[in-house]
């Protein structure tokens, strides 16, 4: 017979919603896009003389998978019990959209003509579009962060011995909105710049100069993303550091109330039985006997 769920319980698992939420989101899209970014990378070894054009565009974009996975891991530790509806949908839709970042790149499904007639009006291939799939992956991630932004209260949400991480962690996020818009900017433009360039410059519209021009532009976004990988493990570093450092709250036998809420904050919930008192907290039970702690749960 299983035991009766409490209300302690189902609010450990509300606190813990955010977090797990992401870590479910973000661990099946990786693998989903990860697996469709291990076919495609076969298909272009295959014909490596012939697909290696493809190698540049396909490294940013797991470089771009690992942007999510090292910025998300970083923001889980610091995340908080708060999430909405978009919590769901942007996590949801960057994955999608990492999976088509690899998916796009399908030798299979891009037919480079090495002699075209050059008179005639380009129709372009799939993976013509993927820096404009590479500026929604951006965007997205846009939206995702300032929506974290706004859903978090620094005084409210942190202890106050966690507060100046908190603010770092602020800090971090609004240089990742940043960042992030930058690159929306950046992929956006260079896709309106190489359309432009392939409709208008007869020398691109041979298939095998056009792609060298738009493999080679998947430079910029490895070097971005290369940055912003390094920077999320120095941040997770920091959290290691900050929290580590940081002296542990201990409650001893004989403390009185006033020096355990001066430690661990208000009590969740407070039984008054006379001379025994006692204090729930999420995670442990204080018992007071004649105003001194004198046995902890």
């Amino acid at each position: 017979m299983s035991a009766p769920l409490t209300i302690p319980e189902v609010a450990e698992r509300l606190f813990n919603f955010p977090h797990d939420r992401y870590l479910y989101i973000g661990g099946f899209m990786r693998s989903v896009a990860w697996a469709a970014g291990t076919l495609v990378l076969l298909e272009i070894f295959i014909d490596i003389r012939k697909n290696w054009r493809l190698l540049l565009p396909w490294f940013a974009s797991l470089m771009a998978t690992m942007v999510t996975l090292m910025t998300w891991g970083r923001g889980i530790l610091l995340t908080n019990s708060k999430a909405d509806l978009l919590d769901s949908i942007l996590p949801t839709l960057m994955g999608i959209t990492e999976v088509c970042l690899f998916s796009i790149l399908s030798p299979r499904l891009n037919r480079v003509d090495p002699n075209p007639d050059l008179n005639k009006r380009v129709s372009f291939e799939p993976w013509h579009w993927w820096l404009l799939v590479l500026a929604i992956h951006a965007l997205l991630a846009v939206f995702l962060v300032w929506n974290r932004i706004s859903l978090t209260d620094i005084v409210n949400d942190f202890d106050l011995q966690l507060q100046p991480l908190a603010k770092e962690y602020m800090q971090w996020m609004h240089d990742d909105r940043f960042g992030a818009a930058i690159g929306f900017g950046w992929f956006f433009g260079l896709w309106m710049l190489m359309t432009l360039v392939i409709r208008r410059v007869k020398f691109f519209r041979c298939g095998l100069r056009y792609a060298t021009l738009y493999a080679f532009l998947a430079l910029l976004p490895i070097g971005i993303y290369s940055l912003v990988v390094y920077n999320a493990e120095k941040q997770r570093q920091r959290t290691d550091e900050f929290v580590f450092s940081v002296p542990t709250k201990s409650v001893e036998l004989g403390q009185s109330p006033e020096q355990i809420e001066g430690i661990l904050g208000q009590p969740e919930r407070k039984g008054n039985l006379g001379s025994k008192v006692v204090y729930v907290y999420r995670d442990m039970k204080i018992i007071f006997l004649n105003g001194k702690v004198s046995d902890v749960q």
